[in-house]
């Protein structure tokens, strides 16, 4: 388009082509050249462009621009500014070359660009410290951006449409303040070509994203009163300098996009001596040059005309198939321009000319491209009344803001109403004018559809609202796009809280990690979804409920999930009291049953216990009556008494479990000496341990009358009586050691001995009814098994509590405590 336009203003001015002659003098063994001079705009743009801290140009784009000066015999005035003022300055000839800018179709409708791009670039997001992964990362942060920049553009309009995002868009006015910003926190990340890599303005705690979008070709761009020869001359540099590994082109790059580089010969150096050794060429073959230079400029012209010629008759054919092409579209396609200063006309609409449209942009609007260029008020008094005051509102926000224009609006012609959509770019011309670049479609179907899924959707929350059961909706990626008021009472949640993942506040903890891989794995594979799970409502409210989700498809396009949630608290509720009774009854069971199994065996065992001493006394009460000596008379009196003793104490424990399980004991509380009752009840199984193996030791915490103590008497020495009757029982060799201590609120007792011990797996039927542990060191032991289970009712009806310590083969400890009265 730049060159077509250059072709045009050639052919307007009658093809003449300004020359500037080279005059070349000899003075005193020196000359002088007569360049032609260009403004160069120079914007802080490291590694590309820049002014160095003497004040320099460097950067790759200016060595390039450098060489090529130099080869064409130009001068080159390099001005230091922004990007954004280089922007206008360009267009309107204050500056007369602009390097490093990137093409797009926007822009060649402005600029005019040489046609061999420079080098290639792409967009990179820098961050300090944090890789993204995602373009979605940045949605909900601030991002930093070159003012007036392609990059600008894309990220204010391409990119959040595509990916429907949201996010702060930040302008600098260059590149230092945008790596500052950064640096600073200003902005969270910015967009920036890949060059910024290169610059030393990149810090060293930056980092690079590994996405890279929106690929660009970086030209120069010239001023319209730059001549299309030279234009052309930097192209023609250009080629040689891309097809010459060796050429300024290849070393530019290599000095500039090398981070680390290593010393070497300053780069001056070389520059000298190439200087030297083109003045000293430069005089050698002056007077060749000198003869040839005429005949050149003659044949060069006579190409040049030849080649314009050639290229005015190419364009003519590319504008006859783009104007075609155009033509040929189903979109309409217009060109207006709006005066600046008065964009509100007295009678409300802005001051506008048509300069292009095609013929579907008049048949849209309901008339002729002729008619539309004699009134082109045509399109918006087609606007339907209803509409018309969003577009014009529309409008004006667009060309405040320099944003692009979209409407979405009715047209009434002929008597027909159709929807339309309208899109334009705005072109800010030096005056303030503005030209609106756009196209309109027919929207009409599309809409009507839309409709008629309003209306279906209208439908569906209606009955939604009055269902019973929790309604929900989701996207393809699982994210609640809707739930009902049923739903949001069985949660707990209102509307918006439910949304995208946030019905997962709702799931009981104790559910959560199935419900949320059960679900995403159903998105996966796209099948139907029934679960059961609980709600934890804010008021701690428990609500048990049955998911179940199918999914909703269009066209076998998979959209995402429809389900319902229904309340099974009740039904929950029921099957767990029903399971607790199974269990209740289940434990019942397997307790009469072992209540069963514990009274045959005690009975079993009380049948042998009485059998014993009875047999005893019956046998020895029969030799009694033929005892032949008093002797031998008083042993069967001593052996029937003994039996007699035990047979009653067998019943005695027996009536005592009875009492006990009666609830017909009473405490008798006494003031009393443990001194004496510890006394007593040694003195007593002393005698029984005398003849064994076995030594029996008292431990006596206090002494009289500091060990009184207000307890029952009687059932103390019951307690101590059956803890050491089972001692001696269970020590055949060894010693016996009972006694107590005084604690801060309490006494402690204990009865210890060295005996067998208790195996560990049988700890747990110590202190049971009918219970005898059984190893081999104590089978032939025989018992009630009640002993202990007394001891340990009495201990608790008196206020304390026991326990042991015991280890198979070395002994058991039995400690209880009484309180302190």
């Amino acid at each position: 388009m730049n060159r077509l336009r250059q072709i045009i203003q050639k052919v307007s001015e009658n093809k003449l082509i300004r020359v500037y002659s080279v005059l070349i003098f000899f003075v005193s063994s020196q000359f002088i050249v007569n360049a032609e001079t260009f403004r160069v705009g120079i914007y802080p743009n490291p590694p590309k462009l820049y002014f160095n801290d003497a004040g320099e140009p460097v950067g790759f784009f200016v060595d390039i621009l450098n060489d090529i000066a130099k080869n064409e015999g130009w001068k080159l005035d390099y001005v230091e500014g922004e990007w954004e003022d280089f922007y206008l300055d360009i267009q309107e000839g204050r500056i007369d070359i602009l390097p490093d800018v990137a093409f797009s179709s926007g822009r060649d409708t402005i600029f005019y660009f040489n046609q061999i791009p420079v080098i290639e670039s792409w967009l990179e997001i820098f961050s300090v410290g944090e890789i993204i992964s995602s373009v979605t990362d940045l949605d909900g942060t601030r991002i930093g951006v070159l003012r007036g920049s392609i990059q600008e553009s894309y990220l204010r309009y391409d990119l959040p449409n595509s990916f429907q995002l949201e996010y702060e868009v930040i302008g600098f006015r260059n590149y230092p303040e945008l790596a500052q910003g950064l640096a600073q926190n200003e902005v969270d990340f910015i967009i920036a070509d890949r060059f910024f890599y290169f610059s030393g303005l990149f810090d060293s705690d930056f980092v690079s994203s590994p996405l890279v979008f929106r690929p660009s070709k970086l030209h120069f761009v010239f001023s319209p009163n730059v001549n299309f020869s030279i234009i052309e001359k930097v192209d023609q540099q250009l080629r040689v300098m891309i097809n010459d590994p060796q050429s300024v082109y290849f070393r530019s790059l290599r000095q500039w996009l090398e981070r680390d580089q290593a010393d070497g010969i300053p780069g001056y150096v070389f520059w000298l001596i190439y200087i030297l050794l083109g003045v000293i060429m430069l005089f050698l073959v002056f007077t060749l040059l000198l003869r040839s230079a005429v005949k050149s400029h003659t044949q060069l012209l006579g190409e040049k005309n030849s080649e314009l010629e050639k290229v005015k008759n190419e364009l003519e054919d590319q504008m006859t198939f783009l104007t075609s092409v155009v033509q040929a579209v189903p979109s309409g396609i217009y060109r207006i321009k709006m005066r600046a200063g008065s964009v509100y006309h007295e009678s409300g609409l802005p001051v506008i000319s048509v300069l292009y449209c095609n013929e579907m942009f008049a048949k849209m609007v309901g008339t002729t491209v002729n008619e539309l260029k004699v009134d082109p008020y045509i399109p918006i008094n087609a606007i339907h009344p209803d509409d018309r005051q969003s577009f014009l509102e529309a409008n004006q926000r667009a060309y405040e803001r320099k944003e692009k224009f979209i409407w979405e609006g009715r047209l009434i012609t002929n008597n027909n109403e159709r929807w339309h959509r309208d899109e334009s770019i705005p072109y800010i011309l030096p005056n303030g004018d503005v030209i609106w670049t756009g196209s309109m479609q027919d929207i009409h179907f599309r809409k009507e559809k839309e409709e008629r899924l309003f209306e279906s959707e209208k439908l569906f929350h209606k009955l939604a609202e009055i269902s019973p059961v929790g309604i929900f909706r989701t996207r393809a990626n699982g994210y609640t796009t809707y739930v009902n008021p049923r739903w949001s009472e069985l949660s707990g949640l209102s509307f918006s809280d439910a949304l995208g993942d946030g019905w997962l506040r709702a799931v009981h903890p104790e559910d959560l990690d199935r419900v949320v891989s059960g679900w995403k794995q159903r998105t996966l594979d796209q099948q139907p979804s029934s679960v059961e799970y609980r709600f934890l409502k804010p008021d701690r409210t428990v609500v048990w409920v049955l998911g179940f989700a199918v999914p909703e498809k269009n066209d076998d396009v998979f959209e995402g999930y429809i389900g319902t949630i229904t309340d099974i608290t009740e039904r929950k509720i029921n099957e767990l009291i029903l399971e607790q009774k199974n269990k209740e009854l289940t434990k019942a069971k397997e307790k009469a049953e072992e209540s069963d199994r514990l009274k045959s065996a005690f009975l079993a065992n009380m049948s042998h216990e009485i059998r014993t001493p009875m047999n005893a006394i019956y046998g020895f009460s029969e030799l009694l009556r033929t005892a032949e000596s008093d002797a031998e008379r008083e042993d069967f009196i001593t052996i029937i008494k003994e039996n007699s003793h035990l047979l009653l104490g067998i019943i005695s424990d027996i009536l005592d479990v009875s009492r006990i399980e009666a609830g017909q004991i009473t405490v008798s509380y006494t003031k009393f000496s443990l001194n004496e009752v510890l006394d007593s009840v040694f003195s007593l199984f002393n005698s029984r341990v005398k003849a064994g193996k076995t030594k029996l030791l008292i431990e006596k915490g206090t002494v009289t009358p500091s060990d009184m103590i207000y307890s029952d008497e009687i059932k103390l020495r019951q307690i101590l009586n059956n803890l050491l009757s089972n001692a001696v029982k269970f020590t055949p060799e060894g010693k016996i050691i009972a006694g107590y201590q005084f604690k801060s609120d309490h006494i402690e007792l204990y009865v210890k001995d060295t005996g067998v011990g208790i195996p560990e797996d049988c700890f747990y039927q110590v202190f049971e009814r009918f219970q005898q542990v059984n190893n081999s060191l104590t089978h032939s032991l025989k018992g009630t098994g009640l002993g202990l289970s007394i001891a340990k009712a009495y201990v608790e009806m008196l206020g304390g509590k026991i326990w042991f310590e015991s280890q198979e083969g070395r002994g058991t400890s039995f400690y209880f405590t009484l309180p302190i009265k």
